[in-house]
């Protein structure tokens, strides 16, 4: 699941973009009520937003992970 597709930072504006397509689509063209619509579009823009924080989560992971390493070459380079 980590690879995935789903999770990856280009990904992101794809959700929202088609989030705003499918709003505009749904609404103005098929003119459903707006409950219909936003039944279809709500769920891309969580996705988008959980999206958003994996990759944020995921970059603190690895910050933090070379900061450890960092941290153990050094006390090693001083002993």
């Amino acid at each position: 699941m980590k690879n995935s597709l789903f999770w990856k930072k280009r990904m992101i504006p794809v959700y929202f973009l088609v989030a705003i397509l499918d709003f505009c689509f749904y609404q103005f063209y098929l003119k459903t009520n707006v409950m219909m619509t936003l039944n279809i579009t709500f769920p891309l823009i969580v996705l988008g937003f959980i999206s958003i924080g994996y990759n944020y989560r995921w970059k603190k992971e690895q910050d933090e992970y070379e900061r450890q390493l960092n941290s153990g070459n050094r006390n090693k380079n001083d002993a």
